[in-house]
């Protein structure tokens, strides 16, 4: 910005209450005819040569902030709670399969921008295992990549190639390996320039239903169930 232009005043003439307040608060686009130029409107035309910024003048949470939230718990989800849910429908009608999706305490954090930054980072971890009862299902290839699945949310709307199918324990291939051990997803995704103002990430869970609909008089099973710990959620921008 340019230099700052004040009003001026003659000794022994009255001064004008109204030039002398605008000489210290008169806002402008430019912000040059006052002193409310110190609120945001000086920039490197205004340093004097030779004195250099350092990080002790740059104010906290200027450039960047961030959060982090988590849980220390185990949560349980069983199939039942998703009765009508089907892998079909994820992938042909998601806005009306998301309807299904639970989100994950400790996995869902809302963040407020005060300007548009450069970047936000989300980042993830969560700790997760899944066992199906398959008594009555001929071929348990679906169960081996879908038993449960979770995936990330931002402001509501599920994020393409952001999700993690949890095979069951106890299902395997013929080699006997998708579903013998719990799994960790830990994950990240970059947002570009993104609007100010608030905002919301969030892993959701969904699991098959009791009853699948491929299947018929599936009778004597307990409910699935899913199994999360969540280590962490967090974001952080930059200006």
């Amino acid at each position: 910005m340019a230099d700052i232009t004040l009003s001026t005043f003659v000794n022994g003439v009255p001064s004008d209450p109204s030039t002398v307040e605008s000489n210290f608060y008169a806002p402008t686009a430019a912000g040059t005819a006052s002193l409310e130029a110190i609120n945001g409107h000086l920039d490197n035309a205004n340093r004097e040569a030779g004195w250099d910024i350092s990080r002790s003048h740059i104010q906290q949470g200027a450039q960047s902030r961030g959060q982090a939230v988590g849980g220390n718990i185990n949560m349980d989800y069983f199939g039942d709670v998703f009765n009508g849910w089907t892998l079909t429908e994820d992938a042909s009608s998601p806005a009306e399969a998301d309807k299904f999706y639970q989100v994950i305490p400790g996995a869902a954090i809302t963040y407020y921008l005060p300007f548009s930054p450069t970047l936000v980072v989300l980042s993830w971890s969560v700790l997760v295992a899944s066992r199906y009862d398959k008594q009555g299902i001929a071929s348990d290839t679906d169960f081996e990549t879908t038993a449960s699945r979770i995936r990330l949310f931002v402001n509501g709307s599920r994020q393409a190639n952001k999700e993690f199918p949890i095979p069951a324990k106890g299902l395997g291939n013929s080699a006997g390996l998708d579903g013998n051990w719990d799994r960790t997803w830990s994950g990240f995704l970059l947002i570009n320039n993104p609007a100010a103002g608030w905002h919301s990430a969030s892993l959701r869970i969904v699991s098959f239903p009791e009853t699948n609909g491929t299947v018929a008089s599936i009778t004597a099973r307990p409910n699935n169930q899913a199994r999360v710990r969540v280590r962490h959620m967090d974001y952080v921008y930059f200006r």
